[in-house]
């Protein structure tokens, strides 16, 4: 489980690959994490993250749960937040 952390591993996508390449098989992956525009990318939050892109990024694998939120449902921030679950 990924709690609003992927933004910071520097390559999301190689990230999520890594993941579910160690992912056993039947394994679960539950990524949860905020969206920012490139203009909200500051501080501790360098990068930006689109929902078109986490659906570019998860697309080779089975979402067992894919979710688009207005405002994070954790309250972890008012940001629009992905709650994606894959499995291998």
């Amino acid at each position: 489980f990924y709690l609003n952390a992927i933004h910071h591993s520097g390559d999301i996508r190689k990230s999520v690959v890594n993941i579910m390449n160690n992912l056993k098989v039947g394994g679960i992956f539950c990524l949860h994490t905020h969206l920012r525009k490139p203009e909200e990318a500051v501080g501790g939050h360098p990068m930006s993250l689109t929902w078109e892109e986490v659906q570019d990024i998860i697309s080779p694998y089975k979402a067992r749960l894919n979710e688009l939120h207005e405002h994070d449902p954790l309250k972890e921030g008012g940001h629009e937040t992905a709650i994606i679950c894959l499995e291998k």
